[in-house]
């Protein structure tokens, strides 16, 4: 899985391509599979694809098409009669399943038995597939919680594995938070037709987990795809997707605004309860007016339902929270919250938070610069400034840094500081930064489906100098 999202970085090709070689052979070499073509045959194929996928223009929906045409393929499966769910539409394969396996992904062992199931994870959520004898995609969306289904967007161009068009577009779920991503592919001819793509921040660690899910002969697999996922998400990988207000690739690329193409296709879509394989049969969507009219993806599960936009809003604190999290558990916390929130909110310039999250070992091309593929090359200080809207991720770091100071042990000075901003303050943090999952559904249909979260712009400049004066 080289893209879970989208992005393209043609300063990088060179390392990416070599990582992606590196990874090929070691797949190729430590393969038991008795039916895998030969080493020197495979390693052509793969490396041809994912230097297609990594180093060309991804934004060219031929070239998408040859990318995917050639990686493993798996199939859909006969409907199970004594399945709850709705039964798929989707056709079945007209060959047998690829014996090849996806490269750099392992099987993995969950024991549903005795999974501790309080939180909603991928592997919580294969023992309740498994479970409910899910046999095809269109079954596992249908299965999907409606708290995580009922926020998406669609993708007319990707980077990613999936065969993506305009025809047969790529959907993202990304809930209420933005802690759990689910994509798929919608194109019969696509050989990952039937390879569910996840990834879901540990709210301990601060680490995405990259799996699939896909459909072979012996029901669903789950999959662990983290190492595989390294070479375009990076290491630490992260989520890849567009700044406010453009998201390459996107439908509503641009401001969120439609082509008419676009509307024609959600229109179809919305109208055939069959169309792409019943894969979005039970999909909340918008009103005609809002589609026709507005032009617009328009939630709604959401009282601001701007589609693309509020991704950004539940992404940047995500991202951020994953980031601040991996750096509480350094040795040097007690030394290093203390420098970055004075970087962040006792400075003018920019810059000098950048360079105190560098010092401390991220990168704007690693950790920072969502729009495209991760790299560890230091390309300068903007990168930081990811657009989640309304503040800069680097932005959202800090302030989740100032929190967990506040959480741990605080003066009495640095409390007094800020005593004038903290309804405020615990407010964002609330509803941008803890209150997520199932939980967020009423917030985010009412008032607070809007937060507009500006801590250096709005908030701290309000008590810079009692602040900083209190930091140690």
């Amino acid at each position: 899985m080289c893209a879970y999202f989208f992005g393209s970085d043609k300063a990088t090709k060179g390392s990416l391509i070599k990582t992606h070689l590196n990874t090929l052979i070691r797949f190729c070499s430590l393969s038991q599979n008795p039916k895998l073509l030969n080493l020197r045959t495979w390693l052509g194929v793969l490396s041809l694809s994912m230097f297609a996928a990594c180093s060309h223009e991804v934004h060219d929906p031929a070239l998408l098409g040859e990318i995917s045409s050639d990686l493993p393929k798996s199939e859909a499966k006969a409907d199970d009669p004594q399945s709850d769910l709705p039964k798929s539409d989707e056709p079945k394969a007209d060959s047998p399943k690829s014996d090849v396996p996806k490269p750099d992904s392992s099987t993995t062992n969950t024991d549903c038995e005795n999974l501790d199931r309080t939180q909603f994870t991928v592997d919580s959520f294969y023992c309740d597939l498994k479970e409910m004898k899910v046999k095809s995609v269109a079954e596992l969306i249908d299965a999907t919680p409606s708290h995580i289904r009922d926020s998406y967007t669609f993708m007319e161009k990707s980077s990613g594995l999936h065969k993506v068009s305009l025809e047969f577009p790529r959907i993202i779920f990304f809930g209420t938070d933005a802690r759990f991503l689910m994509a798929l592919g919608t194109d019969p001819s696509d050989k990952r037709y039937n390879v569910v793509e996840f990834a879901a921040l540990s709210p301990e660690t601060g680490i995405w987990d990259y799996r699939t899910m896909s459909f072979e002969d012996d029901g669903l697999v789950l999959n662990d795809d983290s190492d595989s996922c390294t070479a375009c998400h990076g290491a630490p990988s992260r989520p890849i997707w567009g700044g406010y207000p453009t998201w390459s690739g996107a439908f509503g690329e641009q401001d969120n605004i439609l082509t008419e193409g676009q509307i024609s296709k959600i229109q179809a879509i919305k109208s055939d309860p069959t169309a792409l394989g019943g894969r979005v049969r039970n999909l909340n969507f918008p009103n005609d007016h809002t589609i026709v009219n507005n032009k617009n993806i328009y939630l709604p599960s959401r009282s601001y339902g701007y589609a693309n936009t509020v991704f950004n809003f539940e992404l940047g604190p995500a991202v951020a929270d994953g980031i601040a999290n991996r750096l509480k558990s350094r040795d040097d916390w007690d030394v290093l919250k203390y420098e970055l929130v004075e970087a962040g909110y006792c400075n003018d310039s920019f810059y000098e938070l950048a360079d105190v999250l560098k010092k401390y070992g991220l990168t704007d091309g690693n950790d920072f610069n969502l729009e495209n593929l991760a790299n560890n090359d230091d390309r300068g200080n903007d990168s930081f400034r990811w657009n989640q809207g309304n503040t800069s991720l680097a932005d959202l770091v800090a302030f989740r840094v100032l929190d967990f100071i506040l959480k741990e042990n605080p003066s009495a000075e640095l409390l007094a500081a800020l005593e004038p901003v903290e309804a405020q303050r615990a407010e964002w943090i609330y509803y941008s930064y803890d209150l997520r999952g199932a939980d967020k559904v009423d917030s985010i249909l009412g008032e607070h489906s809007y937060i507009d979260i500006r801590p250096k712009q709005e908030l701290m400049p309000n008590v810079k100098a009692e602040f900083c004066a209190a930091l140690p």
